[in-house]
């Protein structure tokens, strides 16, 4: 009788250590989401100016706008036809994409689009990128790149 009781109490202990290790895998993604967020800011503002800059680009876009930062959201605007504005905010372990495709301008109104990008760890504790609706994983660059690509191929929205 004793061995059945040792077994649940060993898998009520394990379930303790589990649930533990599930708060600490937790709280270090809350973290390395602010920073991955913080880092993909800078990388999009750089691109923003990069795609500004660049004639081609440039005229394909009309030019992008790098909206107001509030800490954990920011707005990115393609004035060109057909125009997109993009609110993109920081969650706790995720980001949400927030697209809206313009149909008509003057009323600010159009096609949305949601996306998420999760934030998860390597197995040495890594932060990535993780993009569910088609298995991908992403760095900065890359993310700032899925981020982005909309604004130059409306038709992926």
């Amino acid at each position: 009788m004793n061995e059945w009781l040792d077994e649940e109490i060993a898998e009520l202990d394990q379930a303790k250590q589990d649930k533990a290790a599930e708060k600490k895998t937790l709280k270090l993604r809350q973290q390395q989401t602010q920073v991955l967020w913080k880092n993909l800011k800078h990388v999009l503002r750089d691109a923003v100016q990069q795609i500004n800059a660049t004639p081609k680009l440039r005229k394909l876009t009309g030019g992008l706008s790098f909206g107001r930062d509030d800490g954990n959201k920011i707005k990115l605007k393609k004035s060109a036809s057909p125009a997109i504005i993009l609110s993109m905010t920081c969650e706790s372990t995720s980001l949400s994409l927030h697209y809206v495709l313009l149909t008509n301008i003057k009323a600010k109104s159009g096609q949305p689009s949601l996306d998420t990008l999760y934030v998860s760890l390597d197995e040495h504790g890594q932060p990535f990128f993780q993009y569910l609706r088609e298995d991908k994983t992403f760095n900065v660059e890359q993310a700032a790149r899925h981020i982005l690509r909309p604004f130059l191929h409306p038709e992926l929205l």
